[in-house]
């Protein structure tokens, strides 16, 4: 004679409401590192599943299975700050910033994956060195350096695999549309970069 019996099983599906962020990676000529705080929105609650157990018999299901792939309701906004330096078209160069971009989560991919689309704005400061080389009143060549405030969009994608509930990995990459008012070093730049995102609670 076949039994069974239905439990209750809570899983957590609560993702922590802030982290912080560190990380570096590549950029279009050179290398960048970045830190950031990150704020969650429409995160799921505690959602109750059941689970049906079976009986030797094997008339019933041990236990429901989950969707491996599913379109989550799940956004975030991240504020980073970030430093590059690296070399291109011959010049040197250094750029400093601050980014806002808002997340929405596009797929998970089993417990642990989401796959999140990225849009925001940037602004930084980029310092060309060493980059022209003039003469003085004295005749002697001196080496001039630019500055320019640029601001403009950013748009690109970001994966984050959650290793535990204090850490997540982060990779992603972005491209910007830049202003360039002075026409001295480009309108346009990508990043690719990976970090560690750490909860707060």
């Amino acid at each position: 004679m076949a039994y069974h019996v239905h439990a209750q099983v809570y899983q957590h599906k609560r993702t922590p409401d802030k982290s912080i962020e560190a990380g570096g990676g590549s950029s279009q000529f050179g290398t960048m590192f970045y830190g950031g705080f990150v704020k969650y929105f429409n995160t799921n609650p505690l959602k109750k599943q059941w689970a049906n157990y079976k009986s030797k018999s094997g008339q019933y299901p041990c236990v429901k299975k989950n969707i491996w792939i599913e379109i989550p309701r799940r956004s975030y906004i991240k504020i980073s700050a970030f430093y590059e330096q690296g070399n291109g078209k011959s010049l040197r160069y250094t750029s400093s910033g601050l980014d806002a971009a808002f997340f929405y989560s596009l797929l998970k991919i089993g417990k642990s994956l989401y796959i999140n689309a990225k849009g925001g704005l940037t602004v930084s400061m980029d310092e060309l060195k060493n980059s022209v080389l003039n003469v003085n009143d004295q005749g002697v060549p001196v080496q001039s350096t630019f500055n320019e405030m640029k601001y403009g969009v950013l748009g690109g994608g970001e994966a984050e695999w959650i290793l535990s509930r204090q850490i997540t990995f982060i990779a992603g990459w972005d491209q910007r549309f830049l202003v360039d008012n002075k026409k001295i070093w480009g309108d346009t730049r990508w990043y690719g970069y990976a970090g560690l995102r750490f909860n707060l609670k």
